[in-house]
């Protein structure tokens, strides 16, 4: 994983998943040269050049700050107000085995999507907020079912596009839905798409957002092929029309 938080500015996280082991490094100088900032060490979860976990990480402009969700092997986030040196769980008041996203962060608020499963029959999205930079939090947003079956271990696509206008994607009663807010989920709209649902489908990939009536889905396509669809809509969700990848790349 990479990240570059100014043109010079960058982090990435060597992984290896079956050991588990993971690595963090921050270059200044555009990539010519990499130091480590922290890794994980077996029997310490805490500690200064101590990695927690291994996950997907995200820095905030500036690059001291930065968070770590562990949703690969576990449902933990972690928090660094160092530039990764050290890293503190989040208190989030999260039901137990919640699987927990990065966090969006607009200056002080931050916007932070939690699944919540139950078994393999549905999955639910918890949406909480801080204003406070991550100290505290509170349940924002509650949608019931948002997806049935649920996906195993995967945390349901989404997308926020601000504090207040969010989408999340999920797999329910053989259909492909999108659900979208623009009041910080006090009202949901389920938008049912025209994306396949072949066996063995395991709900959407990805949604990613630009704006409150524009969005992108991302789909496995027909059962027994390796195919990806590409879905968008730029009415809010009403229509989607399919992006033909396959003309795309013969351009």
């Amino acid at each position: 994983m990479l990240q570059f938080v100014t043109p010079t500015t960058g982090f990435l996280m060597d992984t290896e998943p079956t050991a588990p082991a993971a690595t963090l490094y921050r270059t200044s100088d555009g990539g010519a040269i990499w130091h480590r900032v922290a890794t994980m060490q077996p029997g310490r979860r805490g500690g200064r050049g101590v990695l927690p976990t291994l996950g997907r990480f995200e820095f905030e402009p500036g690059g001291a700050t930065g968070w770590l969700s562990n949703n690969l092997i576990g449902s933990r986030l972690y928090r660094t107000a160092d530039g990764g040196h050290s890293w503190r769980a989040v208190r989030l008041p999260a039901p137990a085995g919640a699987i927990r996203g990065l966090p969006s962060v607009f200056g002080r608020t931050l916007v932070e999507p939690v699944t919540i499963r139950t078994g393999s029959v549905a999955a639910s999205l918890r949406v909480y907020i801080s204003k406070d930079g991550g100290t505290t939090w509170s349940l924002a947003s509650s949608l019931p079912d948002a997806a049935r079956p649920s996906c195993g271990n995967a945390a349901l696509p989404t997308s926020v596009v601000s504090p207040s206008a969010w989408w999340a994607a999920a797999f329910r009663t053989r259909r492909a839905v999108a659900y979208r807010t623009t009041d910080a989920g006090t009202h949901w709209s389920a938008l049912t798409t025209p994306a396949p649902v072949p066996a063995g489908f395991c709900g959407p990939n990805q949604i990613a957002a630009p704006g409150a009536s524009r969005a992108w889905l991302v789909t496995p396509g027909a059962a027994g092929s390796n195919e990806t669809r590409i879905y968008a809509t730029t009415d809010a969700g009403r229509l989607w029309r399919r992006i033909d990848l396959a003309a795309l790349a013969a351009r």
